[in-house]
């Protein structure tokens, strides 16, 4: 059961929350490298964000791993 004013629980969904229609494996509009490194310091200081978004590190470089072991990106 949903707690105002608390995101949804991962994998779950709340009408109504803008937040609920992220989807982390797109890159974000954000253009600005300055903007998006602070953001990430902040976001890697919240003790409970930070295990979240450490999974998704370690899972996106393994994806860029078997990438590069089938060729791409090479010169």
């Amino acid at each position: 059961m949903p707690v105002a004013g608390m995101p949804a629980a991962a994998g779950g969904y709340e009408a109504g929350l803008l937040l609920d229609l992220v989807e982390p494996d797109e890159q974000p509009a954000v253009l600005d490298r300055y903007l998006s490194q602070l953001c990430m310091e902040v976001l890697f200081n919240i003790r409970q964000v930070y295990p979240f978004l450490m999974e998704r590190y370690s899972a996106s470089g393994e994806v860029w791993r078997r990438l590069r072991e089938a060729g791409y990106a090479r010169d």
